[in-house]
């Protein structure tokens, strides 16, 4: 407000002078030519019957009308009863400028021939006055009788002041409207812009779920839709990421080979019984012994000689009674003689991933009771409905459908048909196929769809989305040793399992 008080107060003084300079100019253009006409009227009459016609005159005007003589003598004066009072009004500049004795003019004066203009205080009146004497006897040489016409000036200062008081309104008028129209733009700007703020802060903390509303098509807007497109990125890699070390957690247990995935600072990403029982990693003291593992010298020898080769790297780790007194030594290449018969515990693997260290995958050699192949024992097999099957596999998946925003349509009932389990191997592969389609949906909210297709010795399992590459891997893993298979195209996906 204080900005549009002081751009509005120049125009204003300006206007105000600008106002009264030319309204004092019309003004005594305008008795100027009143009383030129006048003059001219009483010139053409016999100057016994002026009087009489001026004070006809005074009747219909409002303007003070006064008549002086050659000498200078007031013979009329419309507001003056007494004019015997009136002083000699010969020596009155707007007089003077009539007769042609002065010739001095006033900025205002509107150069009409035979008329003088001034404006003073009236001594008779007390008030500021505009004048405008005219000579009457135009063709007479010296002295003549003057016609004298005059206004208040303060009609000019009204009339000035009532313009400025128009302009005054206006501009009040103008400002509030644009103060209006500001404000409703400030706020049609700045609802976008903190919803936009606000989108940022809950992404900023972690929440991936943004939705901006109400974006226009400015650049407010396309950054709302930028924070939402990052959003959806980033639940959708998050989903992938999380879903990816779900399979490996999952696949690294299900396996009977001791088998370890141990982070650089010695966290424990991914173990399994067997390798617990390898590396005696139980109870308060597991943690501090696998983080003691990792910083040993043998182990880091072996995770750079790994690398370096590209290949896998054999590692003795020699275990005491007690997991305290266990040690770890580096023995590549050694055998008993006979080629890849391994006379160390385990092996050392590298697994690499984009922008992080690398992991090291820890795969025991001892402690297994039959071979390293996935085919199941006989007496390993059992005979499961297929419902109970599925029922277990959404229920696996369950946590990470939850975050992914997932759902799974109705478990189809596959009445009496019994599949032949192993250690819910094909419990783990249909679970692990389910999460194997959250990257598909891209991080929205979506049903998957699941149906079955009965075949004299095997049921399949078809869900109505793609699943990831490294997922098919793992199921295949799962399946064809006990007989099964996965089909893929390029809008779903098929387990088929086998019948008992």
């Amino acid at each position: 407000m204080l900005v549009v008080a002081a751009g509005a107060l120049p125009p204003i003084v300006y206007l105000k002078a600008s106002f009264q300079k030319r309204l004092t100019e019309d003004a005594a253009a305008d008795v100027a030519q009143r009383v030129q006409y006048m003059a001219h009227a009483l010139a053409s009459l016999p100057h016994e019957t002026r009087i009489n016609e001026v004070r006809k005159a005074a009747l219909t005007t409002r303007e003070r009308l006064t008549y002086i003589d050659a000498s200078g003598r007031v013979v009329f004066d419309s507001t003056v009863y007494d004019i015997s009072v009136l002083p000699d009004h010969s020596k009155r500049s707007e007089v003077q400028r009539a007769l042609g004795t002065r010739f001095d003019r006033e900025p205002f004066d509107p150069q009409v021939p035979g008329v003088g203009v001034a404006r003073r205080k009236s001594e008779s009146t007390g008030e500021d006055t505009l004048y405008a004497a005219a000579r009457v006897d135009e063709r007479v040489e010296g002295p003549s009788d003057v016609l004298r016409l005059a206004i208040p000036a303060a009609h000019v200062e009204r009339l000035s002041s009532d313009l400025l008081t128009v302009f005054r309104n206006s501009q009040a008028v103008a400002v509030s409207v644009a103060l209006l129209l500001s404000l409703l733009a400030a706020i049609a700007f700045l609802r976008p812009l903190q919803r936009v703020v606000a989108a940022a802060q809950a992404l900023a903390s972690g929440d991936f779920t943004i939705s901006v509303k109400g974006l226009g098509n400015d650049e407010v807007g396309d950054a709302g839709r930028a924070l939402q497109t990052l959003g959806e990125q980033l639940r959708r890699r998050l989903a992938g990421a999380q879903s990816g070390e779900g399979l490996l957690v999952q696949f690294v247990q299900m396996l009977g080979t001791p088998l370890a995935v141990l982070g650089p600072d010695g966290r424990v990403i991914a173990i399994n019984g067997p390798a617990r029982d390898v590396l005696h990693s139980y109870g308060m003291t597991s943690e501090k012994h696998l983080t003691d593992l990792v910083h040993s010298q043998s182990y880091i020898t072996a995770m750079h000689e790994a690398e370096k080769r590209c290949e896998p790297v054999a590692l003795r780790i020699e275990v005491g009674k007690s997991a305290d007194n266990a040690s770890a030594s580096v023995s590549q290449n050694q055998t008993d003689g006979s080629r890849g018969r391994l006379t160390t515990i385990g092996w050392i693997h590298v697994l690499k991933l984009p922008d992080q260290p690398p992991l090291g995958v820890f795969l025991g050699v001892q402690a297994l009771g039959r071979s390293l192949s996935l085919l199941p024992a006989p007496e390993n097999v059992s005979a499961v409905l297929v419902e109970d099957v599925l029922r277990q596999a959404i229920e696996r998946a369950a946590p990470f459908l939850r975050q992914a925003k997932l759902t799974v349509r109705d478990i189809p009932g596959g009445g009496d048909v019994r599949v032949a389990e192993v250690d819910k191997r094909l419990t783990l592969a249909v679970a692990l196929a389910v999460e194997g389609t959250i990257p598909s949906f891209g991080g929205q909210e979506a049903t998957i769809g699941m149906t079955l297709k009965d075949e004299p010795s095997r049921i399949g399992v078809v869900l109505r989305a793609t699943v990831t590459s490294d997922t098919q891997e793992i199921a295949r893993v799962l399946l064809e040793p006990l007989g099964g298979e996965l089909q893929v195209s390029t809008s779903d996906c098929c387990l088929w399992l086998p019948k008992a």
